[in-house]
């Protein structure tokens, strides 16, 4: 799945690199599990290697209706666009578990897990 971020993560990075601390333990998977990163003046580097900087990370906490996914250091919305319904769908990181999916920000159904399952509610 790789790394997803919503405002949720970027606060907790946020007020962390406020605080000075060097790392930080957070999820990377809209709260499945839990990951160190390692923060810098520069910004955050990843397990695996990816950066971010800070401006990018502010950014994130200002996207209160997105989650994102980051790959090759670059962030890309999680959506897609319905030609059947014209309309688009995007995950939704509320301050719980699971995240929802949002169409046209009309809250549709929640994911259970990201590996697919779907209850629809």
């Amino acid at each position: 799945m790789g790394i997803v971020l919503s405002y949720i993560q970027a606060d907790e990075l946020l007020v962390a690199h406020h605080m000075n601390q060097t790392s930080v333990v957070t999820s990377l998977d809209l709260g499945l599990t839990t990951s160190k990163v390692e923060l810098s003046d520069e910004g955050i580097t990843f397990g695996d290697g990816q950066q971010l900087n800070w401006h990018h990370i502010e950014e994130i906490g200002k996207t209160k209706n997105v989650c994102l996914r980051l790959e090759a250091s670059h962030l890309h919305k999680i959506q897609v666009f319905s030609e059947e319904t014209n309309r688009f769908c995007h995950a939704d990181h509320g301050r719980t578990y699971p995240p929802d999916c949002r169409i046209s920000d009309a809250p549709h159904q929640e994911y259970r897990s990201i590996s697919g399952y779907v209850e629809q509610h």
